[in-house]
């Protein structure tokens, strides 16, 4: 692309489809800071959170990276919940506090 005279930025998000609603989505953004800077503005009309992350190709390397903690963060729930159940505890009851959410779903922001 940037021989052929034209610029570009991978870009991509994290939020949902309700931070897209609501304009707040965090952006991870690849490529050169001066193509960065330009188009800025626009990124600030999807997301509230935006990082230039680094070159072409690392937002979505940055966005990958994410993927895999939270994938893992899911999987740590899961056997949690399997040793409580195999300990002979009631899975569904062993969520500290009294909002009765699991500390994974309170330290991610999630209530869910």
């Amino acid at each position: 692309m940037n021989e052929l005279g034209g610029d570009y930025l991978d870009a991509p998000v994290s939020g949902g489809e309700i931070g897209a609603r609501e304009g707040t989505l965090s952006i991870m953004v690849g490529g050169d800071e001066a193509v960065f800077e330009r188009v800025k503005p626009l990124f600030e009309l999807l997301g509230k959170n935006i990082t230039l992350v680094g070159g072409n190709g690392d937002g979505q390397t940055c966005k990958v990276a994410n993927q895999i903690i939270v994938a893992l963060n899911i999987e740590a729930v899961s056997e949690a919940l399997l040793f409580a159940s195999k300990a002979g505890a009631d899975p569904g009851t062993c969520a500290p506090g009294a909002d009765g959410r699991l500390c994974f779903l309170t330290y991610s922001g999630s209530s869910r």
